[in-house]
């Protein structure tokens, strides 16, 4: 497998764990919106931007605690380490001007 195509994979993974997630949640207003964002962003280089070398770790981590908190049953805790992730993540990905 290609380095692209390793991250296109990665992305697409990534991609379906939240979504999993969000059906997990079953909000499914938040869900329609998010799958609708997320579609529009990908199609945007300002998405993908320069994640950096560990990001693909840090990824994991993040999702690893999102995981642990729904499997505890915890679901403010896997609210609060969703919206670290996505504000992690996101920050890892933005391009500095």
């Amino acid at each position: 497998m290609t380095e692209l195509e390793e991250r296109d994979a990665f992305a697409a993974a990534d991609v379906a764990f939240h979504f999993a997630v969000m059906d997990v949640a079953g909000d499914r207003l938040a869900s329609g919106i998010a799958r609708s964002l997320s579609k529009r962003a990908g199609e945007s280089s300002r998405y993908y931007g320069a994640p950096g070398a560990d990001a693909v770790r840090l990824t994991l981590e993040e999702h690893q605690r999102v995981y642990d908190a729904i499997e505890a049953g915890d679901s403010d805790a896997a609210a609060r380490e969703m919206r670290d992730h996505i504000a992690l993540a996101w920050e890892r990905r933005r391009i500095r001007d």
